[in-house]
């Protein structure tokens, strides 16, 4: 993106191919896809970008993290406009090409806001736990230190329900 880029992290998809999520032009969040060869040379060329979360004017997201949670599957993870901690699943192929379905606000194929009231820095510590189960932290409701489960399928369907909550520093977490 020329015009924005923040918060931006990237991951491997397959072979020379790599993915950049970011919070780009109004504040909306993007994913594109890039090739880095093993010598450390980048291309140059933007593979493929696609808009995930398509945000209201004058409002932005913050801090995504993308994971991997299947083939072709990956997990966007990010503090959404209400500061609210979401979480969206999107399909890349390994050529860099992208195969989300086009909706009001992104393309994606699901999503699950899983904290309606504050999730600060959410994709910091994103794990996978066993089978469809995964971890995450983050700062959330009067800064509280907050680890939470949730489940997702590697095809990208995320429950819409947390399985369990635990302040872990019920004070204040940074």
């Amino acid at each position: 993106n020329t015009v924005e880029g923040l918060d931006p992290n990237i991951i491997h998809i397959n072979g020379y191919v790599y993915a950049i999520v970011y919070v780009g032009f109004g504040g909306d969040g993007y994913v594109t896809t890039v090739e880095i060869m093993d010598d450390g040379m980048i291309t140059d060329l933007v593979i493929d970008t696609i808009m995930f979360c398509d945000t209201e004017a004058g409002t932005q997201i913050a801090e995504p993290r993308i994971i991997k949670i299947g083939i072709n599957t990956y997990a966007i993870i990010f503090r959404n406009p209400d500061d609210d901690g979401e979480i969206r699943s999107i399909k890349i192929m390994d050529d860099g090409t992208f195969n989300n379905p086009s909706k009001f606000d992104g393309a994606y194929s699901d999503k699950f806001t899983f904290d309606q009231y504050d999730a600060w820095r959410p994709g910091v510590g994103m794990n996978h736990i066993s089978s469809d189960i995964y971890a995450c932290v983050y700062r959330g409701r009067d800064g509280k230190g907050t680890l939470l489960t949730l489940r997702m399928t590697a095809a990208g369907d995320i429950d819409d329900n947390i399985i369990d909550k635990f302040y872990f520093e019920p004070l204040i977490c940074f």
